[in-house]
């Protein structure tokens, strides 16, 4: 079984299990990845279609609702976002305020950064994450996937991988794109493309448990594992 065979699997066990916001989730960034095999990528948009057909038939509107659910788990979280992706935002400005001033999960923060630059929000918010405040704007932002620096890395990921390794590219690439989108509102830098894809490359082999190819893939192990500490450190978030 191959990569794509595992997601469609994971997919269809998540549908099966009632996880329609989590299965919606993996198929978003399955389709923000910079390349992805046409079949696949055309069953990926069909299972986006339904998705969202059922969704809009079970859309949450109500702000109290709306609040509960963004107080609660992942999965509540995520529901409230699939709402959220076909509301208009800008009437619910107040419990957006509420949503980044409460330190919420950087993930669940990204994705909702994420919907509110497809809407264009003018709006400014302030994002406690950690001991930062974040003051952004949704429509001075891009898409994470649509960043130059974005695809310089993964290109820098290609060149490290694609020959040998294939199925930790793969694993990378959607590292990659999960970083992306934690840092929201910030993006990658420029500057940051080649080391960022080294220790996106380190993250991996070391989740695998394979450190010891590492000195062949990358250049210097020892400063790539210092930069995963800090500078990278949302990468083991």
């Amino acid at each position: 079984m191959d990569y794509y065979d595992k997601t469609r699997q994971t997919i269809k066990e998540l549908l099966e299990a009632g996880k329609e916001a989590e299965a919606g989730r993996i198929i978003e960034e399955e389709l923000g990845l910079p390349y992805i095999p046409l079949p696949f990528e055309s069953e990926l948009k069909e299972l986006k279609q339904s998705l969202r057909k059922a969704e809009e038939q079970h859309l949450i509107s109500d702000q109290q609702q709306l609040r509960l659910l963004l107080n609660g788990d992942i999965e509540q979280q995520l529901a409230a976002l699939n709402s959220l992706r076909h509301l208009n935002c800008r009437n619910y400005d107040l419990l957006l305020h509420e949503f980044f001033q409460n330190a919420p999960n950087p993930q669940v923060a990204g994705l909702l950064i994420d919907i509110l630059i497809a809407q264009n929000i003018n709006q400014e918010f302030k994002y406690k994450r950690g001991k930062e405040v974040l003051v952004f704007k949704a429509c001075d932002l891009s898409h994470p996937y649509e960043v130059s620096a974005f695809h310089d890395c993964y290109n820098e990921l290609c060149r490290l991988l694609a020959d040998n390794y294939p199925i930790e590219l793969q694993m990378a690439e959607d590292l990659l794109l999960y970083y992306s989108y934690v840092i929201l509102p910030k993006t990658i830098k420029d500057e940051d493309s080649r080391l960022l894809a080294q220790a996106v490359v380190y993250q991996v082999f070391i989740t695998l448990g394979n450190s010891e190819i590492l000195p062949s893939v990358i250049e210097d192990v020892a400063l790539i594992e210092k930069l995963c500490e800090n500078r990278f450190s949302d990468l083991r978030s």
